[in-house]
Protein backbone atom coordinates (compact mmCIF):
# COMPACT_ATOMS: atom_id res chain seq x y z
CA UNK A 1 0.00 0.00 0.00
CA UNK A 2 1.24 3.48 -0.88
CA UNK A 3 1.71 5.62 2.23
CA UNK A 4 -0.85 8.30 3.04
CA UNK A 5 1.88 10.94 3.01
CA UNK A 6 2.92 9.95 -0.53
CA UNK A 7 -0.68 10.44 -1.64
CA UNK A 8 -0.78 13.85 0.07
CA UNK A 9 2.40 14.95 -1.72
CA UNK A 10 1.00 13.72 -5.03
CA UNK A 11 -2.19 15.73 -4.36
CA UNK A 12 -3.52 15.86 -7.96
CA UNK A 13 -5.07 13.20 -10.18
CA UNK A 14 -5.77 10.82 -7.32
CA UNK A 15 -7.52 7.53 -7.94
CA UNK A 16 -10.76 6.58 -6.21
CA UNK A 17 -8.80 4.04 -4.15
CA UNK A 18 -6.39 6.72 -2.97
CA UNK A 19 -9.29 8.96 -1.93
CA UNK A 20 -10.90 6.07 -0.06
CA UNK A 21 -7.59 5.33 1.69
CA UNK A 22 -7.21 8.91 2.93
CA UNK A 23 -10.82 8.96 4.09
CA UNK A 24 -10.38 5.70 6.00
CA UNK A 25 -7.16 6.71 7.78
CA UNK A 26 -7.47 10.47 8.23
CA UNK A 27 -11.13 11.49 8.20
CA UNK A 28 -13.36 8.63 9.32
CA UNK A 29 -13.67 9.01 13.10
CA UNK A 30 -15.86 7.70 15.92
CA UNK A 31 -16.38 11.17 17.46
CA UNK A 32 -16.94 13.21 14.32
CA UNK A 33 -19.46 11.82 11.85
CA UNK A 34 -18.05 12.87 8.46
CA UNK A 35 -19.33 11.49 5.18
CA UNK A 36 -17.09 10.74 2.21
CA UNK A 37 -16.75 13.90 0.08
CA UNK A 38 -14.08 14.39 -2.61
CA UNK A 39 -14.06 18.19 -2.35
CA UNK A 40 -13.54 18.10 1.40
CA UNK A 41 -10.80 15.51 1.11
CA UNK A 42 -9.01 17.77 -1.41
CA UNK A 43 -9.13 20.61 1.13
CA UNK A 44 -7.71 18.34 3.82
CA UNK A 45 -4.84 17.33 1.50
CA UNK A 46 -3.98 21.00 0.89
CA UNK A 47 -4.00 21.65 4.62
CA UNK A 48 -1.69 18.73 5.40
CA UNK A 49 0.76 19.05 2.53
CA UNK A 50 2.25 22.39 3.57
CA UNK A 51 2.31 22.69 7.39
CA UNK A 52 3.06 26.09 8.90
CA UNK A 53 4.82 26.95 12.15
CA UNK A 54 1.45 27.42 13.87
CA UNK A 55 0.22 24.06 12.60
CA UNK A 56 3.35 22.26 13.79
CA UNK A 57 2.99 24.05 17.12
CA UNK A 58 -0.56 22.70 17.48
CA UNK A 59 0.67 19.17 16.70
CA UNK A 60 3.51 19.59 19.19
CA UNK A 61 0.98 20.51 21.87
CA UNK A 62 -1.49 17.72 21.04
CA UNK A 63 -1.73 15.56 17.89
CA UNK A 64 -5.44 14.99 18.52
CA UNK A 65 -6.08 18.75 18.66
CA UNK A 66 -4.12 19.03 15.42
CA UNK A 67 -6.47 16.47 13.86
CA UNK A 68 -9.50 18.47 14.97
CA UNK A 69 -8.01 21.77 13.79
CA UNK A 70 -6.58 20.72 10.42
CA UNK A 71 -8.83 17.84 9.36
CA UNK A 72 -12.17 17.95 11.19
CA UNK A 73 -12.44 21.74 11.50
CA UNK A 74 -13.85 21.95 7.96
CA UNK A 75 -16.99 20.21 9.24
CA UNK A 76 -17.30 21.82 12.68
CA UNK A 77 -19.53 24.87 13.06
CA UNK A 78 -18.03 27.74 15.06
CA UNK A 79 -19.44 30.91 16.59
CA UNK A 80 -18.71 34.12 14.70
CA UNK A 81 -17.59 36.40 17.50
CA UNK A 82 -14.41 38.07 18.74
CA UNK A 83 -12.64 36.01 21.38
CA UNK A 84 -9.67 36.80 23.59
CA UNK A 85 -7.56 34.68 21.22
CA UNK A 86 -8.58 36.89 18.28
CA UNK A 87 -7.38 39.91 20.27
CA UNK A 88 -4.06 38.34 21.20
CA UNK A 89 -3.52 36.81 17.81
CA UNK A 90 -5.05 37.88 14.52
CA UNK A 91 -6.28 41.38 15.41
CA UNK A 92 -3.15 42.70 17.12
CA UNK A 93 -0.85 41.27 14.44
CA UNK A 94 -3.00 42.82 11.74
CA UNK A 95 -2.65 46.24 13.39
CA UNK A 96 1.13 45.82 13.95
CA UNK A 97 1.24 45.38 10.17
CA UNK A 98 -1.20 48.04 8.98
CA UNK A 99 0.09 50.98 11.01
CA UNK A 100 3.26 51.08 8.89
CA UNK A 101 1.16 52.15 5.91
CA UNK A 102 0.14 55.22 7.88
CA UNK A 103 3.29 56.11 9.81
CA UNK A 104 5.19 59.10 8.48
CA UNK A 105 8.92 58.50 8.13
CA UNK A 106 9.41 62.27 8.30
CA UNK A 107 7.69 62.41 11.69
CA UNK A 108 9.86 59.57 12.93
CA UNK A 109 13.04 61.40 11.92
CA UNK A 110 11.79 64.69 13.40
CA UNK A 111 10.59 63.16 16.68
CA UNK A 112 12.13 64.96 19.64
CA UNK A 113 12.16 62.16 22.19
CA UNK A 114 11.70 58.40 22.35
CA UNK A 115 8.66 58.92 24.55
CA UNK A 116 6.95 61.21 22.03
CA UNK A 117 7.67 58.79 19.19
CA UNK A 118 6.11 55.98 21.24
CA UNK A 119 2.97 58.07 21.76
CA UNK A 120 2.76 58.80 18.03
CA UNK A 121 2.93 55.07 17.19
CA UNK A 122 0.44 54.27 19.96
CA UNK A 123 -2.12 56.66 18.48
CA UNK A 124 -1.75 55.03 15.08
CA UNK A 125 -2.38 51.60 16.63
CA UNK A 126 -5.48 52.72 18.52
CA UNK A 127 -6.98 54.22 15.36
CA UNK A 128 -7.06 50.78 13.75
CA UNK A 129 -9.14 49.04 16.41
CA UNK A 130 -12.38 47.77 14.82
CA UNK A 131 -15.41 49.75 16.01
CA UNK A 132 -17.05 46.64 17.43
CA UNK A 133 -13.98 45.96 19.60
CA UNK A 134 -13.43 49.47 21.01
CA UNK A 135 -14.44 48.40 24.52
CA UNK A 136 -11.97 45.53 24.75
CA UNK A 137 -9.53 46.58 27.46
CA UNK A 138 -6.62 44.44 26.27
CA UNK A 139 -5.83 46.62 23.27
CA UNK A 140 -4.45 49.74 25.04
CA UNK A 141 -1.95 47.83 27.19
CA UNK A 142 -0.72 45.71 24.25
CA UNK A 143 -0.31 48.72 21.96
CA UNK A 144 1.42 50.78 24.65
CA UNK A 145 4.06 48.07 25.03
CA UNK A 146 4.38 47.62 21.26
CA UNK A 147 4.83 51.38 20.76
CA UNK A 148 7.51 51.53 23.46
CA UNK A 149 9.30 48.62 21.80
CA UNK A 150 9.26 50.22 18.32
CA UNK A 151 10.39 53.58 19.70
CA UNK A 152 13.27 51.86 21.50
CA UNK A 153 14.27 49.95 18.35
CA UNK A 154 14.24 53.13 16.24
CA UNK A 155 16.14 55.25 18.76
CA UNK A 156 18.78 52.52 19.03
CA UNK A 157 19.34 52.99 15.29
CA UNK A 158 19.54 56.77 15.77
CA UNK A 159 22.19 56.33 18.46
CA UNK A 160 24.28 54.11 16.21
CA UNK A 161 23.89 55.80 12.81
CA UNK A 162 22.23 59.16 13.37
CA UNK A 163 19.11 60.24 11.45
CA UNK A 164 20.40 60.48 7.89
CA UNK A 165 19.79 57.72 5.31
CA UNK A 166 18.42 55.24 7.85
CA UNK A 167 15.01 54.59 6.32
CA UNK A 168 15.75 51.01 5.26
CA UNK A 169 16.75 50.14 8.82
CA UNK A 170 13.68 51.74 10.41
CA UNK A 171 10.85 50.73 8.07
CA UNK A 172 10.28 46.95 8.10
CA UNK A 173 11.46 45.19 4.95
CA UNK A 174 8.43 42.90 5.01
CA UNK A 175 5.33 42.67 7.20
CA UNK A 176 2.94 39.73 7.45
CA UNK A 177 4.76 38.11 4.56
CA UNK A 178 3.19 34.86 3.35
CA UNK A 179 5.78 32.39 2.09
CA UNK A 180 5.51 29.02 0.36
CA UNK A 181 8.60 26.85 0.19
CA UNK A 182 7.76 24.22 -2.43
CA UNK A 183 11.12 22.53 -2.05
CA UNK A 184 10.68 21.79 1.66
CA UNK A 185 6.85 21.66 1.67
CA UNK A 186 6.52 24.49 4.16
CA UNK A 187 4.24 27.52 4.35
CA UNK A 188 4.00 30.32 6.84
CA UNK A 189 3.45 33.96 7.60
CA UNK A 190 6.43 35.96 8.80
CA UNK A 191 5.36 38.72 11.17
CA UNK A 192 8.20 41.06 10.25
CA UNK A 193 11.64 41.29 8.64
CA UNK A 194 14.11 44.01 9.54
CA UNK A 195 17.26 45.11 7.77
CA UNK A 196 19.88 45.42 10.50
CA UNK A 197 22.53 48.12 10.56
CA UNK A 198 25.00 45.44 9.40
CA UNK A 199 22.77 44.94 6.31
CA UNK A 200 21.91 41.43 7.47
CA UNK A 201 18.24 40.46 7.60
CA UNK A 202 16.49 39.49 10.83
CA UNK A 203 13.23 37.54 10.74
CA UNK A 204 10.90 38.19 13.64
CA UNK A 205 7.88 36.92 15.51
CA UNK A 206 5.57 38.99 17.72
CA UNK A 207 4.09 37.32 20.79
CA UNK A 208 1.37 38.91 22.92
CA UNK A 209 0.99 36.20 25.56
CA UNK A 210 2.99 35.41 28.68
CA UNK A 211 6.68 36.02 28.10
CA UNK A 212 9.18 33.20 27.67
CA UNK A 213 12.91 33.78 27.96
CA UNK A 214 15.73 32.48 25.82
CA UNK A 215 18.28 32.59 28.63
CA UNK A 216 17.94 32.62 32.41
CA UNK A 217 19.73 35.93 32.75
CA UNK A 218 17.05 37.64 30.67
CA UNK A 219 14.63 37.35 33.58
CA UNK A 220 14.94 40.56 35.63
CA UNK A 221 13.77 38.77 38.78
CA UNK A 222 16.83 36.51 38.88
CA UNK A 223 20.24 37.83 39.92
CA UNK A 224 23.21 37.42 37.61
CA UNK A 225 24.85 35.03 40.08
CA UNK A 226 21.71 32.85 40.32
CA UNK A 227 21.34 32.89 36.55
CA UNK A 228 24.90 31.67 36.05
CA UNK A 229 24.42 28.90 38.64
CA UNK A 230 21.21 27.72 37.00
CA UNK A 231 22.91 27.62 33.61
CA UNK A 232 25.81 25.58 35.03
CA UNK A 233 23.38 23.04 36.51
CA UNK A 234 21.84 22.45 33.07
CA UNK A 235 18.41 23.43 34.34
CA UNK A 236 16.17 24.10 31.34
CA UNK A 237 16.80 27.59 29.99
CA UNK A 238 13.29 28.87 30.57
CA UNK A 239 11.76 28.00 27.22
CA UNK A 240 14.78 28.06 24.96
CA UNK A 241 13.41 24.90 23.32
CA UNK A 242 10.20 26.62 22.23
CA UNK A 243 12.00 29.73 21.02
CA UNK A 244 14.44 27.56 19.05
CA UNK A 245 11.37 25.87 17.54
CA UNK A 246 9.87 29.24 16.58
CA UNK A 247 13.10 30.51 15.00
CA UNK A 248 13.91 27.14 13.48
CA UNK A 249 10.50 27.10 11.76
CA UNK A 250 11.14 30.49 10.18
CA UNK A 251 14.66 29.43 9.23
CA UNK A 252 13.33 26.24 7.64
CA UNK A 253 10.72 28.23 5.74
CA UNK A 254 13.31 30.46 4.09
CA UNK A 255 16.07 27.89 3.49
CA UNK A 256 17.04 27.13 -0.09
CA UNK A 257 17.72 29.02 -3.29
CA UNK A 258 14.78 27.92 -5.44
CA UNK A 259 11.06 27.18 -5.24
CA UNK A 260 10.60 29.75 -2.46
CA UNK A 261 7.71 32.11 -3.16
CA UNK A 262 6.04 35.05 -1.52
CA UNK A 263 2.24 35.05 -1.77
CA UNK A 264 0.92 38.39 -2.99
CA UNK A 265 -2.56 39.68 -3.84
CA UNK A 266 -3.46 41.13 -7.23
CA UNK A 267 -5.79 44.09 -7.79
CA UNK A 268 -8.78 41.78 -7.30
CA UNK A 269 -7.37 40.42 -4.02
CA UNK A 270 -6.63 37.06 -5.61
CA UNK A 271 -3.37 35.46 -4.39
CA UNK A 272 -0.51 34.72 -6.75
CA UNK A 273 3.06 33.49 -6.29
CA UNK A 274 6.21 35.49 -6.95
CA UNK A 275 9.68 34.14 -6.39
CA UNK A 276 11.22 35.48 -3.20
CA UNK A 277 14.44 37.34 -3.82
CA UNK A 278 17.59 36.11 -2.09
CA UNK A 279 17.85 37.59 1.40
CA UNK A 280 20.80 37.27 3.76
CA UNK A 281 18.69 36.09 6.69
CA UNK A 282 21.14 35.41 9.49
CA UNK A 283 19.27 36.32 12.67
CA UNK A 284 15.86 36.01 14.24
CA UNK A 285 13.97 37.31 17.22
CA UNK A 286 10.88 36.37 19.21
CA UNK A 287 9.72 39.48 21.05
CA UNK A 288 7.12 39.06 23.77
CA UNK A 289 5.43 42.44 23.67
CA UNK A 290 4.44 42.39 27.35
CA UNK A 291 8.11 42.12 28.35
CA UNK A 292 9.93 43.32 25.25
CA UNK A 293 12.78 44.79 27.31
CA UNK A 294 13.90 41.31 28.32
CA UNK A 295 12.96 39.36 25.19
CA UNK A 296 13.92 41.63 22.28
CA UNK A 297 17.24 40.26 21.12
CA UNK A 298 18.60 39.28 17.70
CA UNK A 299 19.57 35.60 17.91
CA UNK A 300 21.87 33.97 15.30
CA UNK A 301 20.02 31.37 13.23
CA UNK A 302 21.76 28.00 13.40
CA UNK A 303 21.19 24.68 11.67
CA UNK A 304 20.73 22.88 15.01
CA UNK A 305 17.50 24.86 15.45
CA UNK A 306 16.06 22.72 12.67
CA UNK A 307 16.41 19.46 14.65
CA UNK A 308 13.31 20.12 16.76
CA UNK A 309 11.30 21.29 13.74
CA UNK A 310 12.24 18.31 11.58
CA UNK A 311 11.54 15.92 14.43
CA UNK A 312 8.00 17.27 14.80
CA UNK A 313 7.39 17.01 11.07
CA UNK A 314 8.58 13.39 11.11
CA UNK A 315 6.09 12.65 13.90
CA UNK A 316 3.33 14.33 11.86
CA UNK A 317 4.10 12.14 8.84
CA UNK A 318 4.00 9.06 11.07
CA UNK A 319 0.51 10.06 12.24
CA UNK A 320 -0.61 10.68 8.63
CA UNK A 321 0.51 7.19 7.66
CA UNK A 322 -0.89 5.36 10.70
CA UNK A 323 -4.09 7.37 10.96
CA UNK A 324 -3.55 7.59 14.74
CA UNK A 325 -3.35 11.04 16.36
CA UNK A 326 -2.68 10.52 20.10
CA UNK A 327 -4.54 12.69 22.59
CA UNK A 328 -2.35 14.51 25.12
CA UNK A 329 -4.63 14.96 28.10
CA UNK A 330 -3.85 18.15 30.04
CA UNK A 331 -5.53 20.20 32.77
CA UNK A 332 -5.63 23.30 30.58
CA UNK A 333 -7.60 21.53 27.83
CA UNK A 334 -10.75 22.93 29.46
CA UNK A 335 -9.48 26.49 29.22
CA UNK A 336 -7.70 26.57 25.88
CA UNK A 337 -8.92 23.83 23.55
CA UNK A 338 -11.85 24.91 21.33
CA UNK A 339 -12.70 21.26 20.65
CA UNK A 340 -13.00 20.09 24.26
CA UNK A 341 -16.79 19.55 24.06
CA UNK A 342 -16.23 16.92 21.34
CA UNK A 343 -12.86 15.60 22.44
CA UNK A 344 -14.11 14.95 25.98
CA UNK A 345 -15.92 11.86 24.63
CA UNK A 346 -12.58 10.28 23.67
CA UNK A 347 -11.80 7.08 25.59
CA UNK A 348 -8.42 8.50 26.65
CA UNK A 349 -10.27 10.77 29.06
CA UNK A 350 -11.63 7.76 30.93
CA UNK A 351 -8.10 6.83 32.04
CA UNK A 352 -7.38 10.38 33.09
CA UNK A 353 -10.70 11.04 34.81
CA UNK A 354 -9.80 9.27 38.07
CA UNK A 355 -6.53 11.18 38.40
CA UNK A 356 -7.73 14.77 38.04
CA UNK A 357 -8.07 17.17 40.97
CA UNK A 358 -11.52 18.02 42.38
CA UNK A 359 -11.68 21.46 40.73
CA UNK A 360 -11.36 20.09 37.22
CA UNK A 361 -13.44 17.03 38.06
CA UNK A 362 -16.39 19.31 38.88
CA UNK A 363 -15.94 21.16 35.58
CA UNK A 364 -15.84 17.87 33.72
CA UNK A 365 -18.94 16.54 35.52
CA UNK A 366 -20.90 19.67 34.56
CA UNK A 367 -19.72 19.51 30.96
CA UNK A 368 -20.61 15.84 30.62
CA UNK A 369 -24.08 16.40 32.10
CA UNK A 370 -24.72 19.20 29.59
CA UNK A 371 -23.58 17.01 26.71
CA UNK A 372 -25.87 14.20 27.86
CA UNK A 373 -28.86 16.55 27.92
CA UNK A 374 -28.06 17.83 24.41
Amino acid sequence: MVSNYSIILKQDNLSSEEYKQLYKYLIKDDLVNIKFDLNHIDKVISRLKYPSKVVKGTFRRCPRQFQFARIFDLWIQKKDETTIWDVYGKNTHMIFNKIWDNISYKKIIESKTEKLLSYYIYQKCMNFIPEADKKIKLYPSIFKQYSDYEAFRIYSIFKELGRVKVKKYIIPLYRELRIENHDRYEVGVVDVMHTLTTDEIAIGDYKTGKAKYYEWKWNPRISQWAADELEKSDTINWDKITIDFELGSYYNLTLGTKKIYKVLDDENNKPYLKELEYLQITKGFVVYINDWKNTFKYIPLQLNMLNNVNGIKSDMIECYNSGIFPLKVRNDCFDFCPYIDICIKDKAWQNWFNKIDPFYKNKLDKLLSILEVN
